[in-house]
């Protein structure tokens, strides 16, 4: 006797297509590394050791930190066994 079966699944991300800002200030070890605690920007420097950031990225870049600001997406699956 053989037993057969189907799994659908979708998985929907950001379904209403929310804005997710990242932080506006991140520690300057994350953003830059520049010395004496002090983090680069251009044409200028943010004291305290902190750098802001004023884009949010999109995780899919490869920085976790900077949040997630991808548009809405779906993901679609079909698993047949047997």
């Amino acid at each position: 006797k053989e037993n057969l079966s189907l799994q659908l699944r979708a998985e929907f991300f950001n379904i209403v297509n929310h804005p997710n800002f990242a932080s506006p200030v991140l520690p300057a070890f994350i953003a830059d590394a520049a010395p004496n605690g002090f983090a680069q920007s251009g044409l200028r420097e943010v004291s305290a050791g902190y750098y802001a950031i004023t884009a949010t990225g999109d995780v899919g870049i490869g920085n976790p930190f900077l949040g997630g600001g991808a548009p809405r997406g779906i993901q679609l699956a079909a698993k047949f066994t047997f």
